[in-house]
């Protein structure tokens, strides 16, 4: 179990002025780079990220264009790219000079031409479930883990990453996937607020 936390873009702000979306393109970066390792993915490998909730998923999907096909990734960049050229908000800025840096590699350009497009997966764990504290919250929990991650996790998923877990039924849910996966699977966390991580 790994855990990895961002540099905030103000100290003063607090943990809170690392946004959603920073998060979102680190993992989606750190996922590609991982997905071209085979000795830490093996050959048939993904490295699956996992979000809480629906919202959070969907987000993910538009802001950092998972999933798509290699000319909608090309359309999605150019868009992206014209925007950040509008926009020169601190954060805007702060954020584009993060995600360039993770990008930047020493590896020479004929590599990376001929490194197939690779398009990880992602799912939210609760979906749109409402989870509330309670005396069935914790069944409740793990009713949803095993509904929604079934057939997701894959027998060949090496290293899974979880993004911001902050609250209870969270912590219940990792605890729910690691024990399931019984230490198979290397796991992630980034920018999680657990406090403890679980100690399976």
């Amino acid at each position: 179990m790994i855990e990895i936390k961002l540099p905030l873009y103000n100290a003063v702000e607090g943990d809170d002025s690392n946004d959603q979306t920073v998060v979102m393109e680190f993992a989606k970066s750190l996922s590609d780079e991982m997905m071209k390792a085979k000795e830490v993915v093996g050959d048939d490998g993904n490295v699956p990220i996992l979000v809480m909730d629906e919202d959070m998923e969907r987000k993910m999907r538009q802001e950092v264009g998972l999933n798509l096909n290699s000319e909608d990734k090309r359309k999605e960049e150019v868009m992206i790219n014209s925007d950040s050229r509008k926009d020169t908000s601190s954060n805007d800025i702060d954020r584009q000079q993060l995600f360039s840096a993770w990008e930047s590699t020493d590896v020479d350009d004929d590599t990376c031409s001929s490194t197939p497009d690779i398009s990880c997966r992602i799912s939210s764990i609760f979906g749109n479930n409402q989870i509330r504290n309670g005396p069935d919250m914790f069944d409740d929990v793990c009713s949803i883990v095993d509904t929604n991650l079934k057939s997701f996790i894959q027998a060949t998923d090496r290293v899974i990453l979880i993004l911001l877990p902050t609250s209870t039924p969270d912590m219940v849910a990792c605890r729910r996937i690691i024990g399931l996966n019984r230490g198979k699977n290397k796991i992630i966390f980034i920018n999680s607020k657990l406090d403890p991580l679980p100690r399976e």
